[in-house]
């Protein structure tokens, strides 16, 4: 994705009214994609990817208006905006210590460790 940050994207008042007339005309279809990608178990990250699809569609409004077709623009940007969150949402999955892991699997009782590990 673009390096850009948010502080760096100016829009005109026609670009705003541009970008938010596309949202309001496909925020379904970005709904649909996005909670397809994600599933049930990761609704919960679903506000951010909209948000950032509609934060990437800012970066690129100059890509939107010269586009023959924007929704597929927006679209794909949305598969690969819901892919690119759960990539990261396994990342941090994955970084779970190995002796919380072997604790639970071993039956343990994990709440009573991690009381007795506070005091």
């Amino acid at each position: 994705m673009d390096d850009k940050n948010i502080n760096d994207v100016i829009l005109t008042k026609s670009d705003a009214q541009f970008i938010a007339d596309l949202i309001e005309r496909y925020e379904s279809n970005i709904k649909n994609v996005i909670y397809g990608m994600l599933g049930s178990n990761k609704r919960y990250l679903a506000e951010d990817a909209i948000s950032e699809v509609h934060l990437l569609m800012c970066k690129k409004i100059e890509v939107l208006k010269a586009h023959t077709c924007p929704k597929a623009w927006i679209l794909v940007a949305s598969k690969h905006v819901a892919q690119g969150i759960l990539t990261k949402d396994r990342k941090e999955i994955s970084a779970v210590p190995l002796e919380t892991v072997e604790n639970y699997i071993g039956g343990a009782d994990v709440f009573e460790d991690a009381v007795y590990e506070i005091w």
